[in-house]
């Protein structure tokens, strides 16, 4: 089958896992689809679903449960997104990671509430910056108070991030990206030495009761530079969104040659190895797209 679709896939900040994901995955669907063509435009988890939805671009990636709260128009949005449809879930989990320098024993609500305390997080296009504010709001400070105490926010990409917090521009690293994560591989580089802290467990029950968010683990061998054990954290699942107008026999292509080459995702990205079609059908957070039920019925789901 030849599609001759040229489709813009936005994903999150360069630099990012996600960014880094979609290109790959991108690559991949150009050789499996003859005549796809894919665009990756960084953007946001927190815009992509507009994008979609307004058919700036055909494909978005995003978070399970922030793609059920722009279809159904709930905060952060004061709208429903009535176009957008799925062709799963479950790509690549994203842990939230917190990281201090290695002689900083603060969790991070200790670190909220540290005077002077220089916080570095993803651009406020993105979910993990809409995390930090909910953290923020549970801890009873905002961007204001950490200003008023002396401290301040930077908000960048996950390449200018790395790059701050080992040059010791900022003292605090938040953001969730998939684990084994470049950009927190890039932590370690710090002079003085970095770690992996604790987010403290009300935080992480916090998240999960107020904003049903998951919990997880990360690896203590994902990062045997930042950590020496497993860190307990909250979770965000993927699911890659579509315009409900995108054409069935598209998507259903789209969806087949992803579930085909399942085994060469890990390649990829480490965290692809989640990938279950059987669970990413289930799962999904909003309609599935005709196309992508078809391919997944065909693949016996």
């Amino acid at each position: 089958m030849t599609t001759g679709a040229a489709l813009r896939w936005a994903t999150g900040p360069e630099g990012g896992s996600w960014h880094r994901i979609n290109v790959g995955i991108a690559r991949l669907l150009a050789a499996a689809v003859p005549g796809l063509e894919i665009e990756i435009v960084a953007a946001g988890g927190r815009e992509n679903p507009e994008l979609v939805d307004r058919g700036d671009c055909g494909f978005g990636t995003t978070i399970d449960f922030v793609a059920a709260d722009a279809l159904g128009g709930r905060a952060p949005y004061d709208r429903a997104h009535p176009n957008l449809r799925s062709i799963g879930t479950g790509w690549s989990p994203l842990p939230f990671h917190f990281a201090t320098a290695r002689s900083d024993r603060r969790t991070l609500l200790e670190a909220l509430r540290r005077p002077g305390a220089r916080f570095g997080i993803p651009p406020r296009s993105t979910f993990d910056e809409l995390t930090f504010r909910r953290v923020m709001a549970f801890a009873g400070t905002s961007y204001d108070a950490i200003a008023a105490a002396g401290g301040a926010v930077l908000h960048a990409d996950y390449r200018r991030l790395p790059q701050a917090f080992v040059a010791g521009d900022v003292d605090y690293f938040f953001g969730a990206t998939s684990a084994p994560g470049d950009p927190v591989r890039e932590l370690a580089r710090r002079p003085a030495g970095a770690r992996l802290a604790e987010i403290d467990a009300v935080v992480i029950r916090h998240l999960a009761e107020a904003h049903g968010y998951g919990t997880g683990v990360i690896r203590g061998t994902h990062y045997p530079d930042l950590t020496t054990g497993d860190l307990a954290t909250a979770v965000m699942d993927t699911v890659f969104l579509v315009h409900r107008d995108m054409p069935a026999e598209l998507v259903r292509a789209i969806t087949r040659a992803l579930i085909a080459h399942r085994h060469e995702l890990p390649a990829i990205h480490a965290s692809l190895e989640a990938f279950d079609p059987r669970r990413s059908a289930a799962a999904s957070p909003v309609p599935l797209h005709p196309g992508a039920e078809a391919a997944y019925r065909e693949d016996g789901r």
